[in-house]
């Protein structure tokens, strides 16, 4: 059934219950006439009204009426709200939220001022709230972020610049895995598409003990902590497509991050391929 289908016969059952207070309306009036002859002389005209038992036999047959097509409407009503879209020209908001039937949130759509923050199985960790870019945010099944699409740039007093945007997605209960991404600072330009290892710790609990670590005293205890995070949960490039800089670029990656492979071409057409050792030192190269 179409929309206007729907809505025609929403009116039909407004008609039909506007037509039952109606007939209401003059049993009621009719009751009240008898009421008021029942005391005095009985005319030819009042011996022709109905007893009582029949008005409440029809009070009650009206009443049933009535509640079955308050029903109808209500019901038709409601598959009008859903079928009918709601047509906007324009729209201004500063955060919206998409959330299942059960209030878990799946996406985020804000500005900077109502960025969503950190956090894991409803508890916040690392930046609050606010502190973001302005963007897209997604969520997973359990309502925990999953990836994004965010922007920024601009010109500051100084006349210097940036401009950039990533859209992520995340390794379950970690960060970023797959990303594609624009850096540009004062016309140096990168993008691409990046691929990236990270550990099994769950991001939340690395913050955590990020944190702890930071906030001991500096010296040779927590380098060594910080070095042992580090080692603990490493966090590695893998591949990276794009363009640096006029210069398109595939650059493969080991499992520490070192770049292995290297295959560029210049503006002008000329084309390098590169092998790589641990230290980054070319080993052989084509041409």
């Amino acid at each position: 059934m179409t929309s206007s289908e729907t809505l025609d016969r929403v009116w039909q059952h407004i008609d039909c219950l506007y037509q039952t207070v109606g007939e209401l309306l003059e049993v009621q009036r009719t009751t009240v006439l008898k009421i008021q002859k029942s005391d005095g002389e009985i005319s030819d005209t009042d011996r022709q009204l109905p007893d009582t038992s029949q008005l409440l036999d029809q009070l009650n047959r009206l009443r049933e009426q009535l509640n079955q097509q308050s029903k109808r409407v209500q019901q038709d009503a409601t598959e009008t709200t859903r079928e009918t879209p709601n047509y906007l020209k324009e729209l201004s908001i500063e955060r919206l939220n998409v959330i299942e039937s059960d209030g878990t949130l799946r996406l985020v759509l804000c500005n900077t001022q109502h960025s969503p923050g950190h956090f894991m199985d409803g508890e916040r960790f690392g930046e609050p709230d606010g502190k973001r870019p302005a963007g897209i945010y997604f969520f997973n099944n359990e309502g925990n972020e999953c990836g994004g699409l965010v922007h920024a740039g601009e010109r500051k007093e100084d006349g210097s610049y940036y401009a950039g945007g990533i859209l992520t997605f995340d390794q379950y209960r970690q960060d970023q895995v797959v990303y594609i991404d624009h850096q540009e600072t004062n016309g140096r330009r990168s993008g691409g598409l990046n691929i990236v290892d990270r550990s099994e710790m769950p991001i939340n609990e690395w913050a955590e003990e990020f944190q702890r670590i930071s906030d001991l005293p500096e010296g040779p205890e927590k380098e060594a902590a910080l070095k042992r995070l580090e080692v603990e949960n490493p966090h590695a490039q893998r591949v990276f497509v794009g363009k640096e800089n006029n210069l398109a670029l595939v650059r493969l990656h080991d499992g520490q991050g070192r770049i292995r492979i290297r295959l560029s071409v210049e503006p002008e057409g000329t084309a390098r391929l590169e092998f790589l050792d641990e230290s980054g030192e070319t080993v052989a190269h084509l041409p």
